[in-house]
């Protein structure tokens, strides 16, 4: 059937890709490598100038050991890139890239007389970045890396645009410290990769930390000081172990010194508000509504170290002086707050709150101490005096009342009709 092309037209859309691709994974470092690049750009509000925007990194799909550089233009990641290319000629053999200009003169200027490097290029389709994939994640990786030195750092907004490519340099170099786990060996990134730790690892510091950096000058005043107060930035690769990067605030300069004497301290002071834990304040002898009513470790109702509700020893509610109206006189330290040894609001051998039977609180003329003002139940009358009596309770637990002489009457006529039957 012939498609229509207003429908294809209408639902054109990307074509999925593959979960797994077609290529075998390199077995070799930098037997094939992901290049990309990327632009830093500042927000309009803030009036400063980015030195070198253009990021590009390349990684090593083996080991996935990442390099970072920046350069001030695009066109002037050929020839370094070449040159990078030239030193790994021996095991360079694919390079993977997408089709911008920049990569196409790569590729163009790696093949001319000039260079002869044997390389074969992957140019990935337009729009589809996870061909690239190892390029565009490391981008993420190491910029959430750099921006949390730099938070830690307490590096304030428009200095970040100033140093962020010394923090991204320093995310890439720590990376290569991680270890992981291939054909059963594990070792750093750099060891997979050249077989040796480069020799920084063992001379790590905060980025961010504040140093005191010897000057560097043919004559000094003898009243003069002899150092300026710097920032650890990274350190300083082509080196000694022991040689750093610092960043003078005054001069914006960075300077490459070993003699540095540490100040123990960040080089910016934290300026951000504290975070703090936002709870219920418990005020003396309050209690929270938890699920066993408790607050401060205490159980319901109870004061340090006693049971429930209790103090010095008694038991629920009976507090030191404090006692139910239940009509009998009552002493403390007896059980459950009540007198004479019987429950709460109970006589001798009734459940808890009753008489014979009746249900809890239901005792005549015996209330409790709860903090509410109750009355005793009180026995309607007639209106010629007489007193009722009490009926049938309702499912509310209120009670019904009628008078004496109609209920005489309903049991005498209930009596007559039991005897004729």
């Amino acid at each position: 059937m012939k498609p229509c092309v207003s429908c294809t037209a209408a639902k054109a859309k990307q074509k999925n890709l593959p979960s797994h691709g077609e290529h075998v994974l390199s077995t070799e470092s930098n037997g094939r490598v992901f290049l990309d690049l990327s632009t830093v750009k500042p927000p309009g509000h803030l009036n400063v100038r980015v030195n070198k925007p253009h990021w590009r990194i390349i990684v090593d799909e083996r080991t996935q050991l990442k390099v970072s550089n920046f350069f001030e233009r695009k066109n002037g990641v050929v020839e370094p890139t070449c040159e990078l290319f030239y030193k790994w000629k021996e095991v360079v053999k694919i390079a993977r890239m997408d089709g911008a200009g920049k990569n196409i003169k790569l590729k163009k200027r790696t093949d001319s007389v000039d260079w002869k490097l044997s390389i074969d290029y992957e140019i990935t389709a337009r729009n589809t970045p996870q061909q690239n994939h190892l390029a565009e994640i490391a981008f993420t990786i190491i910029g959430n890396r750099g921006r949390a030195l730099m938070h830690h750092a307490n590096v304030p907004e428009e200095i970040r645009y100033k140093l962020y490519r010394e923090a991204f340099t320093t995310a890439t170099h720590l990376d290569g410290l991680k270890v992981i786990a291939i054909d059963g060996e594990d070792e750093t990134r750099y060891e997979h990769w050249c077989g040796k730790l480069p020799r920084f690892a063992k001379h790590l510091r905060t980025w961010g930390e504040a140093g005191t950096v010897k000057t560097i000058t043919t004559k000094v005043s003898k009243v003069l000081d002899r150092g300026i107060q710097c920032m650890f930035v990274g350190c300083a690769m082509n080196h000694d172990g022991d040689v750093y990067r610092m960043w003078n605030p005054e001069t914006d300069r960075v300077m490459i010194s070993r003699d540095v004497i540490w100040l123990k301290r960040m080089s910016f002071e934290n300026v951000r508000p504290e975070v703090e834990e936002v709870g219920p304040s418990i005020e003396e002898g309050a209690t929270l509504d938890t699920e066993d009513g408790t607050a401060d470790g205490t159980k319901v109702g109870a004061d340090e170290g006693t049971k429930e509700g209790a103090k010095d020893g008694t038991k629920e509610g009976a507090e030191e002086g404090i006692t139910f109206d239940t009509g009998d006189e009552t002493e403390e330290g007896t059980a459950d707050g009540a007198a004479d040894g019987t429950k709460v609001g109970t006589d001798e051998g009734t459940k808890v709150g009753a008489k014979d039977g009746a249900k809890e609180g239901a005792e005549e003329g015996i209330t409790f101490d709860t903090g509410d003002v109750t009355e005793e139940e009180t026995v309607p009358t007639t209106t010629d005096g007489q007193q009722m009596r009490r009926g049938r309770t309702t499912r509310s637990g209120r009670s019904t009342y009628r008078p004496a002489r109609l209920t005489d009457e309903m049991n005498c006529a209930e009596l007559t009709f039991a005897e004729k039957n």
